[in-house]
């Protein structure tokens, strides 16, 4: 771990819990894709970088969760370089207090102010094109979270942040979270049009080729609508939100701790908005109660 390892002309990716890109855009100057989960991974990441001879001139994130940002504090103050991020993502960086608060919907307890989801704060400035340096460019990835962006060299790499989960992951996890499956569906789909080339997740090992990725993007849509379906199945009767959400937890054999049962129950009540825009499923109000209800078999 924390090799750097090259995928293609000068294109690199260092291998941490969060693959982090490295594009050596010119002379021994390079940008870093995400900077891992805090200080500590950070600072092997630099120097596997400097070792081999490459500065580090700017980290440009892919989205504002702190396993992908939580290094960027180390990066800015060790080597002095900017740190770009999407608009709608960037407060999150400067103020990293506004991720657990998205995840609870409220101020945040205790369990969910761990390092996992409270980054050290950094000064991030807006990602445009005009920032990139030659040979990279981004894309729009909405679904894991709104403005997530991946990045592409002139290399035919490709980094796709969390816009695809990995089987191991799948396997693990009923649910991994979203922001809206919709968007997250739409996102996989695209992968489709995109030409041939190196694609690297970032909680998996890079994909070769899009034969690879594209058999990697049939499992995703299958995962995310087997649940819609089981939402959907659920509700044949109504259900209180909290009574749903045990069910499709009881019937896996899970027994979630506060926080995963905090990422899982946000990313359910995602569904269940997406669900509620298709017409799927809506809400009534009984005795100060809010209870969903199937309306009809429309799925994602």
């Amino acid at each position: 771990m924390f090799e750097l390892k090259k995928l293609r002309g000068n294109t690199y990716y260092i291998d941490t819990p969060t693959k982090i890109g490295l594009y050596n855009y010119a002379d021994n100057n390079a940008v870093l894709i995400d900077s891992g989960n805090d200080g500590r991974i950070a600072k092997r990441v630099l120097r596997s970088a400097t070792e081999a001879g490459f500065h580090i001139t700017a980290v440009f994130c892919t989205h504002c969760h702190a396993d992908h940002v939580g290094g960027n504090a180390y990066m800015e103050e060790t080597t002095g370089c900017r740190i770009y991020c999407p608009k709608i993502e960037c407060e999150a960086l400067c103020f990293p207090l506004l991720n657990p608060i998205m995840l609870y919907g409220a101020y945040p307890s205790k369990e969910l102010t761990r390092h996992f989801f409270l980054a050290e704060p950094s000064h991030a400035e807006f990602l445009q094109k005009e920032v990139l340096p030659k040979g990279l460019s981004f894309f729009p990835l909405p679904g894991h979270t709104m403005g997530m962006v991946g990045y592409k060299t002139d290399d035919g790499v490709y980094f796709l942040a969390d816009s695809i989960a990995s089987e191991a992951v799948m396997q693990k996890s009923y649910v991994t979270y979203l922001i809206s499956p919709k968007l997250y569906l739409e996102t996989i789909e695209s992968f489709k049009d995109l030409p041939e080339g190196i694609f690297v997740p970032s909680h998996t090992e890079p994909l070769l080729s899009k034969a690879e990725l594209l058999c990697l993007c049939e499992r995703n849509i299958e995962a995310v609508r087997g649940i819609a379906g089981d939402i959907l199945n659920k509700l044949t009767a109504p259900l209180t939100f909290e009574s749903l959400l045990k069910g499709l937890l009881d019937d896996r054999s899970m027994n979630c701790d506060f926080a995963a049962l905090s990422m899982v129950g946000s990313t359910v009540r995602s569904f269940l908005s997406d669900l509620q825009k298709n017409g799927a499923v809506a809400t009534e109000c009984r005795q100060n109660e809010i209870y969903w209800k199937r309306t009809e078999e429309t799925a994602l």
